[in-house]
């Protein structure tokens, strides 16, 4: 029974220092957490897997926050590339829907994910190690699936 009591106790004090450690970071003012939010926003997005080249490819998400979104960011590359680039994603003001646009020139694959961060400062990573992939599709490659 000792030992249960002592790993309870551990645990309680671990949960405290991390408290008292948050508060304190708080109070320099390098974390707020408005309402105690400690979850990060909810990504809601249905990928593309392929779409026409040279049209504009809008990327778009529903992200929500109960403290509020603070930025959305589209992270995308060309299959193949190791660095990913960089977009906004923007809403209309009083929005949850958020896009960006990829340039016209990408592809032919392009793999990306989006990063949500909230007011509190959670974030979410949507798709970081597995990301979503969207084929270029040429009008000559479609007429030939045809």
């Amino acid at each position: 029974m000792s030992g249960d009591r002592s790993r309870h106790i551990t645990a309680a004090l671990l949960v405290l220092s991390m408290v008292c450690s948050l508060a304190a970071r708080a109070d320099e003012g390098a974390l707020a957490l408005p309402g105690g939010d400690i979850l990060p926003p909810e990504i809601v997005h249905t990928p593309l897997e392929e779409f026409p080249s040279g049209m504009p490819l809008r990327i778009q998400a529903l992200v929500t926050d109960e403290s509020g979104v603070r930025e959305v960011i589209l992270f995308y590359r060309n299959t193949g590339e190791t660095e990913y680039r960089q977009l906004p994603m923007l809403s209309a003001p009083g929005s949850s829907l958020y896009s960006a646009d990829l340039p016209r020139n990408a592809g032919p694959r392009v793999e990306y994910f989006i990063r949500a961060s909230d007011v509190a400062g959670n974030s979410v990573l949507g798709n970081l190690f597995d990301p979503y992939v969207i084929t270029v599709v040429t009008p000559a490659a479609r007429a030939a699936e045809l």
